[in-house]
């Protein structure tokens, strides 16, 4: 019996207030998965509005709600002076679309971002490397980076603003106040824009900044898209109500009709589309669930929201209402006024822990019994895809799609001829039995589902697939979907999508270790970078891995490679680079840059460019380049033949 009250203690014993997560619904009334709806948005024209949402989804914080706008600082300035064909491209998901990254190569010169600073080498010829120049970001911490011509586009954050007042008084300058514990501080996102047609001369052309955390971005010819997010609450001050800001100024804010498609925390999620030419921009924020990831095709905007159920509110609530028949007036009276489950609980479990122990194992026995076949009802996750029109941008409308699970993998996105695709895990819990003993168990498996791009309306779906194990890797080809998943063992699925309304499992190969990214050579062939492990699923390094993909039916892997024990292209595909012309691809490792040679049909470690730290190769002309902490190197064949340090 100790096993079951130490259950029930857990679902209504109420945790302490740092670990509380409320999820609580505005309306009952919100797209079920697999259904598709137009979005109407309108815009907030008064703060009592948010006032109100913030209220409903705090309330358990009791308390006085002053709606004001977000208090905001501005850019820092730099702390320093500003002072070939044939080369690599960051690697991107959809052709045509760029990408953030931390280093990029314009086919001369090479653009490093570390932390705070960004640097400019000379690179090629290798025999006139040198550092150009240098620029000093102070307290703010680089995203990512793009080039446009002689345009610089630099993307940096802070996530730490104190928010002070009156620091000159009558003229003079006093101490600036301690800061809070802990911080009153809001994220921001400042974009700036250089021209850097002279480039031992950087000119800063614009500086735009916008409020709320970096979450993604990017770039269809001049056109940056930035997606910042920031909560409607400040989670330090839940009685202030944050107003998005771009340059200082309030921005519109849009809120969905039907309130339902928020859940707590709600987030402001503001698009910012800036003209990197010009300097020109405009942006909107969306009252929104938090955003997990984007996807971009030429002509639509994509923003992936994950919803999950808080299992132990559901439990709590659920709990109380089985055990509540047999709780005595006045104890029922408090649990009834109480103004949320947690409170509610605390009260039951007040009242239990006064009962006799046979009295109260009996109780707690009971709602064990009728809440083990409910379990699996009361835990939910959905992805909210919204799909917004490039053209449009800022609009107030957008169209939404639903469908079960989360999404684990960016590559798990995907649009082609008016189909957007999603692969995602689908997890449950169970309660359950042994020996007087309970307690909660998890079991997932994994979905591809293909939905109209107009509606977002499924219209396809293959489900149940590798039930237990969870989605590691995605491609998406021609007509053809391939998925990795992996508990032990590796099955790389080959899966039809010829026909978007009828997905179909067309054979899988099944392999020790997995894969963490794909990415296709040639027509037929695919290249495999993850983890190479033994039966008992014990990590024996990083694996190189070619598959023949000629017939789905039947995929064949051709030859493996071990290359180190980590590299961050398992986690981050701008780390991949493949030169399809000299057929070979570049991996940081722990101890430099592995070359991979491909020759036919077989791979083969031609050997590492040994650098500490590196988290970057790239190609122009025939030289290699290792990027490094502090350090840029140029290769051919394995021998450092120029060299820069960067700090």
């Amino acid at each position: 019996m100790r096993g079951i009250l130490a259950l029930f203690l857990a679902i209504v014993v109420v945790c302490g207030a740092a670990t509380i997560v409320v999820q609580q619904h505005l309306s009952e009334e919100k797209p079920a998965s697999g259904t598709a709806t137009s979005v109407k948005f309108v815009e907030v024209k008064d703060l009592s509005e948010l006032e109100e949402l913030a209220r409903s989804f705090m309330e358990v914080h009791g308390g006085a709600f002053v709606a004001e706008p977000m208090k905001m600082v501005a850019a820092p300035p730099s702390t320093t002076a500003w002072e070939a064909t044939g080369y690599s491209k960051t690697n991107v998901q959809v052709e045509g679309i760029e990408e953030a990254d931390v280093v990029k190569t314009d086919g001369k010169y090479i653009y490093v971002a570390r932390g705070s600073k960004l640097y400019i080498v000379k690179a090629y010829p290798p025999s006139e490397m040198k550092l150009v120049s240098e620029l000093n970001f102070s307290t703010l911490m680089i995203e990512g980076i793009y080039l446009y011509g002689d345009r610089l586009v630099v993307l940096a954050s802070t996530r730490f603003i104190v928010i002070c007042s009156d620091y000159v008084e009558g003229g003079d300058k006093v101490p600036l106040p301690r800061p809070p514990i802990p911080p009153v501080a809001q994220p921001a996102t400042f974009i700036y824009i250089y021209d850097i047609s002279d480039k031992a001369s950087p000119k800063l052309v614009a500086n735009i900044s916008v409020s709320g955390g970096y979450v993604a971005s990017r770039m269809k010819n001049q056109y940056l898209y930035v997606l910042t997010q920031q909560p409607v609450i400040i989670p330090s001050e839940p009685e202030t109500i944050v107003v998005p800001e771009v340059d200082g100024e309030p921005v519109k804010v849009w809120i969905p009709e039907n309130k339902s498609l928020i859940w707590p925390p709600a987030m402001h999620t503001t698009i910012a589309v800036i003209d990197v030419e010009t300097g020109g921009h405009e942006a909107a924020s969306y009252v929104l669930g938090a955003a997990s990831r984007i996807y971009m095709s030429k002509e639509n905007l994509y923003i992936i929201c994950t919803k999950v159920t808080d299992l132990q509110w559901a439990l709590m609530k659920k709990a109380v209402e089985i055990i509540k028949p047999h709780l005595p007036g006045d104890v029922r009276k408090e649990v009834d006024e109480a103004s949320n489950p947690y409170e509610a609980a605390s009260k039951v479990s007040t009242w239990l822990q006064s009962l006799p122990e046979e009295k109260r194992d009996q109780l707690v026995k009971e709602v064990v019994v009728k809440i083990k076949p409910i379990i699996p009802r009361l835990y939910h996750e959905e992805t909210y895809i919204y799909r917004f029109d490039l053209e449009s941008l800022p609009s107030e409308h957008s169209a939404l799609g639903v469908v079960p699970g989360r999404v684990l993998e960016q590559f798990a996105l995907h649009e082609s001829k008016g189909y957007f695709m999603v692969a995602t895990t689908v997890s449950k819990v169970y309660l359950k039995e042994e020996d007087s003993r309970y307690w909660l168990d998890w079991s997932s498996e994994n979905c591809l589902y293909t939905l109209e791009v107009e509606s977002m309306e499924i219209k396809g779906k293959l489900e149940g697939l590798a039930p237990g194990e969870q989605i590691y890797a995605a491609r998406y080809l021609d007509g053809l979907a391939l998925l990795v998943t992996y508990r032990q063992v590796d099955p790389l699925y080959g899966i039809d999508i010829g026909d978007p309304a009828n997905p179909k499992v067309l054979g899988y190969l099944k392999e020790l270790g997995y894969s963490e990214y794909l990415h296709p050579y040639g027509d037929d062939r695919l290249i495999g970078v993850g983890v190479a492990t033994n039966k008992e699923g014990r990590w024996l390094g990083v694996k190189v891995a070619l598959y023949d993909i000629s017939n789905p039916a039947d995929i064949e892997k051709l030859s493996e490679v071990k290359v180190g024990d980590y590299t961050p292209a398992l986690h981050d595909h701008h780390a991949f680079t493949l030169n399809m012309e000299k057929h070979y691809l570049l991996l940081p490792v722990e101890d430099g840059l592995a070359v991979v040679k491909i020759a036919g049909d077989k791979l083969g470690v031609k050997g590492i460019v040994k650098m500490e730290g590196a988290f970057r190769g790239l190609y122009i002309e025939g030289y290699i380049y290792a990027v490094g902490r502090g350090v840029v190197a140029a290769d051919n064949s394995l021998k450092i033949v120029g060299e820069v340090f960067l700090d």
